[in-house]
């Protein structure tokens, strides 16, 4: 008998797996405790699986960009205030990385706007601000937003090299003046062995 019904699995794998989902789903539709340890069965094989499930997704999301951008905001548009509460519960862990995170976003939108060539990334943007001490490049004094060397005004670039940290004082009041007419007080970055 199980031969019969092996040889015929084998000849029928279609209506097989059909017949499979048709018993799974009556036995999930009547049988509460069913759904329950299904349920907890996916979870343990989730758990279980995590490392080589991720390493999977993040295979498919550097071979599909596009599809995998347009998946999560998607994603993000249904779950509005589970994807609000979920960035501001970051943001209160995270204020630094939220900062810095703000800087390169309005760096790169005004670079945008402007028309200006070159990328900086978030690493970037950090390694520039650490390695002016989070300083002000003009006065020394704590820095705050994120100037631009060579003004975007007068055709400077958005890449790390035109970047520098600066309070927002001197951001405003350097504005688009050419770099030969700046005066920095702030004593040169520090060297990094000393």
């Amino acid at each position: 008998m199980r031969a019969r019904v092996r040889e015929w699995k084998l000849k029928h794998p279609d209506r097989y797996r059909a017949s499979q989902r048709r018993r799974l789903k009556e036995r999930l539709r009547n049988d509460p405790a069913f759904q329950e340890r299904r349920h907890e069965i996916r979870l343990l094989s989730q758990r279980k699986h995590r490392e080589k499930r991720s390493a999977a997704y993040r295979r498919w999301v550097e071979a599909n960009p596009e599809r995998a951008r347009a998946r999560n905001r998607r994603w993000s548009e249904r779950h509005r205030e589970r994807t609000r509460a979920k960035a501001k519960a970051w943001r209160l862990a995270n204020p630094e990385k939220a900062r810095n995170l703000s800087r390169a976003v309005k760096a790169k939108r005004r670079a945008r706007q402007r028309g200006a060539p070159g990328i900086t990334t978030r690493r970037q943007l950090q390694a520039r601000w650490d390695f002016y001490g989070g300083r002000c490049w003009l006065c020394g004094a704590e820095a705050d937003t994120i100037d631009h060397l060579i003004a975007l005004a007068r055709g400077g670039s958005n890449w790390p090299a035109n970047l520098r940290p600066a309070c927002l004082t001197c951001n405003v009041r350097k504005g688009a003046t050419p770099i030969s007419a700046q005066r920095p007080k702030a004593v040169s970055p520090p060297l990094r062995n000393q």
